[in-house]
């Protein structure tokens, strides 16, 4: 069996085969993770794999073992090669497999984690998909009629299902209110009066205009996929929601702004590659940043190799967060005050979350402000009394950090 040692940078992957003696160069992304694959009955060994190629490998039914930190400088020093390159460190990490395979951690898939990492893949090609179709609708709609998108906002289910029964506004004003809604009680939407209230209002302001018949075609097309694929999408979440309520992770739901996506790729990380301390989560996800200097030349940069879909549903989980939670908008806000942009603040916000989640997925604990507060004394916190207030707020200086781990 093949043993490819590899050592992963910020753009590029250096691989090396160690039986057969071939060098890879992959840039840090996954058209050319694929190559990986081409090697028939392989053993793939990296040094920390808290990156995407691991998760890609894992989700190709790929044996991955990894090669911790502690291990590395051991690992160089035992065996003597002459020189220092990328290669040379590849080749390293694939000899140290092949002689002292102990020191290597398979990283695995399996249980909890492997179901809910289905879900969560087919939940991300699913959205895209949808979200294409979505841009493709509203295209049409903004040309030939644009009263639907002032009077329907969003993009829920049942504004999709009566766009494909009225694609456009001649075939609405055919028809009368009552057989809408009758059509619409039919594929299963829920009928009231905010909806009942908005065919009014369209009625008022739709104006007839020429639509050629393929575009109609296409509106119905597109709205009947969109529709189908939020379904679906919904269908997706109610599973992760049973297998994670069924589970002792259930505890996550209990942190703001954590729903079931997020909840479901915490989980699948953390049981993945079963981090030592929250600072490889928070470097998994992205959510620090990280530093690169070179002589006189200092700079910080976003980390690129990273789970970039966490990073992201972490942004919007870390938003939600803000509308649910004092402190944590206090935060925001005044990481917002120090003149950071909206998207950092949120990152620094999600940095935070993720240590809080950690701990909560490590000692299986539910979040509790209370824990919160004992954790982080008030001495961590500029008070911001406002005059005719009877309780005093506080706001989280930068340099604190929030966890729910007991004291006791």
């Amino acid at each position: 069996m093949e043993i490819v040692g590899i050592d992963w940078g910020r753009k590029k992957h250096y691989c090396y085969l160690l039986h057969q003696g071939k060098k890879l160069v992959l840039k840090n992304k996954e058209e050319d993770f694929a190559k990986l694959l081409k090697i028939k009955e392989a053993v793939y060994v990296i040094e920390d794999g808290n990156n995407r190629i691991v998760d890609y490998l894992l989700r190709n039914n790929r044996q991955v073992y990894i090669l911790p930190s502690r291990r590395s400088s051991e690992a160089r020093s035992f065996f003597v090669i002459e020189g220092k390159s990328d290669f040379i460190d590849s080749k390293v990490i694939a000899m140290t497999y092949e002689h002292n395979p102990e020191w290597c951690l398979q990283v695995k898939r399996e249980g909890i984690a492997f179901e809910l990492d289905v879900l969560v893949e087919e939940n991300a090609v699913i959205n895209v998909s949808m979200m294409q179709d979505i841009g493709r609708l509203d295209a049409y709609l903004e040309r030939y009629w644009p009263e639907v998108k002032e009077v329907f906002s969003g993009t829920s289910a049942r504004k999709l299902a009566f766009i494909s029964i009225c694609p456009t506004a001649k075939d609405f004003l055919s028809m009368s209110d009552k057989e809408i809604l009758q059509k619409l009680k039919e594929m299963g939407f829920l009928i009231n009066s905010n909806l009942k209230s908005k065919l009014k209002e369209l009625r008022k302001i739709a104006l007839e205009r020429y639509v050629p018949a393929s575009i109609r075609t296409l509106i119905v097309a597109f709205s009947r996929y969109a529709m189908e694929k939020k379904v679906m999408k919904e269908e997706i979440g109610k599973q992760m929601k049973e297998i994670i309520e069924e589970s002792e992770f259930s505890v996550l739901f209990t942190l703001p702004g954590v729903g079931v996506i997020i909840a479901s790729q915490l989980i699948v990380a953390y049981l993945t590659h079963k981090f030592s301390s929250y600072r490889d989560l928070q470097r998994y996800a992205g959510t620090t940043p990280t530093y690169y200097g070179s002589g006189n030349k200092n700079t910080t940069k976003m980390r690129s190799n990273c789970n970039h879909y966490l990073r992201g549903t972490l942004h919007i989980a870390s938003l939600a967060a803000t509308n649910s939670s004092k402190w944590m908008k206090r935060f925001y806000d005044n990481k917002k005050s120090e003149g950071k942009s909206s998207a950092h603040a949120l990152r620094a916000l999600a940095n935070t979350i993720l240590k809080i989640a950690f701990a909560m997925l490590r000692d299986l604990t539910p979040y509790s402000e209370e824990k919160f507060f004992k954790r982080n004394p008030l001495s961590d916190y500029t008070p911001s009394k406002k005059e005719g207030e009877q309780k005093p707020e506080y706001s989280l200086k930068v340099s604190s950090v929030a966890t729910c781990r007991s004291t006791a």
